[in-house]
């Protein structure tokens, strides 16, 4: 009987190191996702830039769906910021940078970000 609560108390050890582990994996799983979902928009941003349109920023706090790019005739209008999942969310744009989080405030520094002008992407937890 003892033998079988010790065995039984290790497979429980050895699961939380398992499940805890697994954690950081969803997390970046999570980043990835967004990163992968905003990049998508990058060539649409891009070719509302060149051709003398304005990127328009995503709402903050929104998951997307805003209107993309305005005042271009090469883009059209029904062109919008794809929807994010997994409980990551837009922080706005800075200096060409679209901002999102899927963790944590708005606002920290810390946020991934794609850069509509050369299409570079960075994912941060």
């Amino acid at each position: 009987m003892v033998e079988i609560l010790l065995v039984l108390a290790i497979i429980s050890i050895l699961g939380t190191i398992v499940f805890v582990g697994t954690g950081g994996q969803r997390k970046r799983a999570r980043v990835v996702a967004a990163v992968a979902s905003v990049k998508s928009a990058m060539t649409l941003a891009m070719a509302c830039d060149s051709v003398g349109g304005e990127v328009l920023s995503p709402e903050a706090g929104s998951i997307g769906g805003g209107p993309l790019c305005a005042g271009s005739e090469g883009v059209p209008e029904i062109v919008v910021w794809p929807a994010l999942t997994n409980e990551c969310y837009y922080c706005g744009m800075s200096e060409g940078n679209v901002l999102f989080r899927c963790s944590g405030l708005c606002g920290s520094g810390n946020e991934s970000f794609c850069d509509y002008k050369t299409s570079r992407c960075e994912g941060r937890q």
